[in-house]
């Protein structure tokens, strides 16, 4: 697929939307077993790949090759379950289950770890975790949500700017929250406030 994008010093930025922008279209562009109807997915730092199945409620585990290495049935860690996201908090697993409103962790080898239960008056759109911190972004688009350390304490970003947010991202390096509303990418501060705007065209695809 081919992408135009505007705006000024897009640098890193620029990079990271494009990147995830193609991560989008990651399971139609690569050859997964025709087995999994992919929800979403996350790489560890081995390479490997952990595809979420919401339609199954399973998570598959690939190696770079995308051949399978392990299956986990999500019905058994809960029967209320749907599973929408997933990211890694550092070597941890984190999946979005919206059903119970919490984040569930698992290894690497896909056991159960934990979960952690987000309050009610949350209505989660989208996740994201580096290796410290987890960000729920809810569902107006308006705060986002901090979990930071072994405890997990929770503060809460307003964000100075009100589109219709659907998509988190963090890069814990540039000490920045990423926030995608239709074809347009937002970049800010952990304190909140607006660093960058930019602007993409998506063009026809190219087969």
């Amino acid at each position: 697929m081919k992408f135009r994008i505007h705006g000024e010093r897009l640098g890193n930025l620029g990079l990271l939307f494009s990147l995830f922008l193609l991560s989008l279209s990651f399971a139609s562009e690569t050859k997964i077993p025709k087995e999994i109807n992919p929800k979403a997915f996350a790489r560890d730092f081995f390479g490997n790949f952990y595809i979420l199945d919401r339609t199954n409620l399973a998570i598959f585990k690939l190696d770079s090759s995308y051949n399978i290495l392990k299956e986990a049935s999500l019905r058994d860690i809960s029967s209320f379950i749907d599973p929408v996201a997933i990211s890694f908090l550092g070597l941890k697993l984190a999946l979005l289950n919206i059903a119970k409103n919490e984040l569930i962790f698992m290894d690497k080898d896909l056991s159960y770890l934990s979960s952690l239960k987000i309050p009610d008056k949350i209505s989660i759109i989208d996740f994201d975790a580096t290796s410290q911190r987890i960000f729920v972004l809810d569902s107006q688009g308006r705060y986002i949500s901090v979990y930071l350390g072994k405890e997990m304490k929770r503060f809460t970003i307003r964000i100075d700017y009100d589109p219709t947010l659907a998509k988190i991202r963090a890069k814990e390096k540039e000490k920045s929250i990423f926030l995608v509303s239709g074809n347009e990418m937002f970049e800010f501060e952990l304190g909140g406030r607006m660093k960058k705007k930019l602007h993409i065209d998506c063009l026809s695809p190219k087969f």
